[in-house]
This record gives structure tokens, sequence and C-alpha cells, in this order.
């Protein structure tokens, strides 16, 4: 059996994404600060994508 002294830590985020034929908006907030939130405007092209998808990854 594998012990582990880490503990895994889960965490709720909600993502709003307004898809229109140039920008893809974004809204990201914690399910424990609801009021707060982030917001991104990304081009709606695959270089646009790849660049939300990187924003996504940053560490929050």
């Amino acid at each position: 059996m594998f012990h582990s002294k880490h503990k895994i830590m889960k965490s709720t985020w909600f993502i709003g994404i307004d898809v229109s034929k140039a920008t893809l908006d974004v809204a990201l907030c914690h399910q424990d600060s609801p009021n707060q939130f982030s917001h991104q405007q990304f081009a709606n092209t695959a270089a646009g994508f790849k660049q939300l998808l990187t924003w996504l990854g940053q560490p929050r």
C-alpha cells in the first residue's frame, strides 16, 4: 500500500465564456468568492484559444 504525506486539495472554479464571431469573453470565479472574478478577452482564433488555455493554467 502506498502512503503519502501530501494532501490533495480540491477546489471548485466556475467559468463563463461568451463566444462571438471576433472574441471570447471569459469570466472565472472561485466558489468561495462568487462576487470576485477575473475577466479576460481573447480573439476567437486558434491563437486566441491557445492564449485562453495558457491564462487558465496560471496559478490563482
